[in-house]
């Protein structure tokens, strides 16, 4: 692995990796992997901001396809020091030759909010976000041509999840512990190659509430 001095802020990171013998499959040989990435921070005029961009490659050079996988992510993020406010987002993407044919997943979010010390216990989050993840062609089990039964997905098939969610989070720094409210929202959807609805598939909406505390030690 590859890590580079520091400049203006940027940070470029490479490495290279020997997977094979990985694999539980006997004669499985999981070939070798690589990445690069540039990541970026720095403050300016009371704003910090720090971004990073990615690309993974990982080959498998033996009886299981499922490990060949390409991957490019990317993300960025600015915060006001003097206000707290901030705002992020992050995209990736996978491109995988899992057998029998292959698939890709595309995941992309947004997160905003204010965090700063409103009251002497400690620093307030309150912040929001929303995801989207897509997937295309029976990722989530096993491949059927005709009828499907649970746990199998058509051929060709596409996935599409949706979630956004609040939060608020409380930190106690007295006691070395940070309390939280949260709401999630999550849909889902499966459709086959005609764009049918998997009518074993539930894709009600679901509404998670949680509540709790952490304690650091």
């Amino acid at each position: 692995r590859y890590i580079s001095p520091e400049m203006a802020g940027f940070v470029f990171t490479a490495h290279w990796a020997d997977e094979s013998g990985d694999s539980a499959i006997p004669d499985d040989d999981n070939g070798d992997g690589w990445g690069v990435a540039l990541r970026y921070a720095n403050e300016w005029n009371g704003v910090r901001v720090a971004g990073g961009i990615g690309y993974r490659v990982s080959r498998n050079d033996g009886t299981d396809p499922g490990d060949d996988a390409s991957e490019l992510g990317m993300s960025a993020s600015a915060q006001h020091v003097a206000t707290g406010i901030y705002m992020s987002g992050a995209w990736g993407y996978e491109d995988n030759d899992a057998a029998p044919g292959d698939y890709r997943d595309t995941v992309w979010n947004v997160a905003f909010g204010v965090n700063r010390k409103f009251n002497p216990m400690g620093r307030t989050n309150i912040g929001g976000y929303y995801s989207r993840w897509d997937v295309s062609n029976g990722t989530l089990g096993a491949i059927c041509t005709g009828a499907c039964g649970p746990g199998q997905v058509v051929l060709d098939a596409e996935a599409e999840a949706r979630a956004f969610g609040f939060t608020v989070d409380q930190a106690i720094d007295a006691a070395a512990m940070e309390v939280y409210l949260q709401y999630h929202n999550v849909q889902a959807d499966i459709t086959d190659d005609r764009g049918r609805r998997r009518a074993d598939f539930d894709s009600d909406t679901t509404h998670l509430f949680m509540t709790g505390a952490r304690i650091k030690f």
